[in-house]
């Protein structure tokens, strides 16, 4: 069984654990922004009822990534109205852990995040989204220190059950 098809699993089990909540699964790609955050593809996950954002990326390129977000909404107030499709933005906080594993460059970098971004619903089915989300934290490993401040990009899409 490939490591997709075992995070798609794991995203299912998470949203059956919810019980009565509604939740969003889908998947995001990942703009570069330096050191912490990798170019990539990740599963991301919404719950309906709590206003928490999970991600989870896996990069195999040059070089080898896991990372994982976690963000709390503040609000996602609409913008407009089109028939059955709501247009939002939203701002929210959140925490990052980045993993590297290349050779001998082995690292592990956490902290902050603030996304701030937009998002639709769509016939309450299908919610593309763009955001930024500002980042700052520690690096633990090889050495504990500061990491400079990161503008992580994604764009992608939820599909609600």
């Amino acid at each position: 069984m490939n490591k997709s098809a075992v995070l798609l699993v794991a995203a299912f089990v998470l949203t059956s654990a919810t019980g009565g909540f509604a939740a969003g699964i889908g998947v995001q790609y990942n703009a570069n922004a330096g050191d912490i955050f990798t170019n990539g593809i990740a599963l991301n996950m919404k719950l309906d009822e709590k206003p928490v954002v999970f991600a989870l990326s896996y990069y195999l390129g040059d070089e080898k990534t896991l990372g994982l977000t976690a963000d709390y909404w503040l609000f996602n107030n609409r913008i407009s109205a089109m028939g059955n499709s709501d247009a939002n933005w939203f701002l929210g906080v959140g925490a990052f852990l980045s993993t590297r594993f290349t050779g001998d460059d082995k690292s592990v970098k956490g902290g902050v995040r603030i996304p701030l971004g937009v998002n639709m619903l769509i016939d309450k089915k299908i919610e593309p989204f763009f955001q930024v989300a500002p980042s700052i934290g520690l690096a633990f490993s090889p050495s504990i220190k500061a990491t400079h401040v990161y503008f992580p990009i994604s764009v992608g899409f939820r599909i609600w059950f």
